[in-house]
């Protein structure tokens, strides 16, 4: 498979990923607000370790969003310079043995 394409993949795989993630921890906290807005917790250790993974989670959700658009400018550079496995998988400076032909 070439480069640009397994790049490709991987770019919609982050990204998937990203959004995944951002949907996963905002979905949480809409559901724990209560009429007036305020984000509610049983207890204060309950809040803490939920405010630390929620924030532990929201970074890993930026650094894949990230990463998801640095390869997507990889892609772009690749298709644009044309650099696939297909066209760098024989070197110009390798020459085929000739066969002799029979009379």
């Amino acid at each position: 498979m070439p480069n640009s394409i397994v790049t490709l993949l991987f770019c919609i795989g982050f990204f998937a990923l990203a959004v995944t993630l951002m949907v996963f921890v905002e979905r949480r906290a809409f559901y724990r607000r209560n009429p007036y807005g305020f984000e509610q917790f049983s207890n204060f250790r309950v809040a803490l370790s939920t405010t630390l993974l929620e924030w532990v989670l929201r970074l890993v959700a930026r650094l894949c969003w990230g990463i998801a658009c640095a390869m997507l400018v990889v892609f772009i550079i690749m298709r644009c310079a044309g650099t696939d496995e297909a066209s760098s998988a024989q070197p110009s400076h390798v020459h085929h043995r000739q066969t002799r032909q029979q009379p």
